[in-house]
């Protein structure tokens, strides 16, 4: 790996997270109105809207990130707020994976420039 330049993985992993962060926000433009109906009754999400819903688009990227948080963990959340098993039971498969898909692909990319930042570090003389 010597012989590689790091800023070749950059200028891969930024794109990609450019395009990550686009697609991020027209998944939530397009799930943020469906969560609140599916999960009404799951206080974290009643919460987070009367607590966020003044943010814009980034108080809603909030409130998706924390829909998907609790579609994947949601035995994390059932002891700490009141969550409607239900609800989250009946949620429809199609959107808990383009919700969660975005937020593993984004910690991903993070993760990737975290690993790129250290190995820059440890390549300059």
């Amino acid at each position: 790996m010597k012989d590689v330049d790091p800023g070749i993985f950059g200028l891969i992993v930024l794109p990609l997270l450019f395009i990550n962060l686009l697609s991020l926000v027209a998944v939530t433009v397009y799930a943020r109105d469906k969560i609140d109906k599916l999960l009404s009754r799951c206080s974290v999400i009643v919460d987070n809207k009367e607590t966020l819903g003044g943010l814009g688009i980034m108080g809603d990227i909030i409130r998706v990130g924390v829909a998907g948080g609790l579609l994947t963990f949601p035995k994390v959340f059932r002891n700490k707020t009141i969550v409607d098993e239900e609800q989250v039971n009946t949620f429809p498969s199609r959107l808990k994976a383009m919700i969660v898909i975005q937020w593993i692909a984004l910690a991903l990319l993070m993760l990737a420039l975290v690993i790129l930042s250290i190995w820059m570090k440890s390549s300059s003389p």
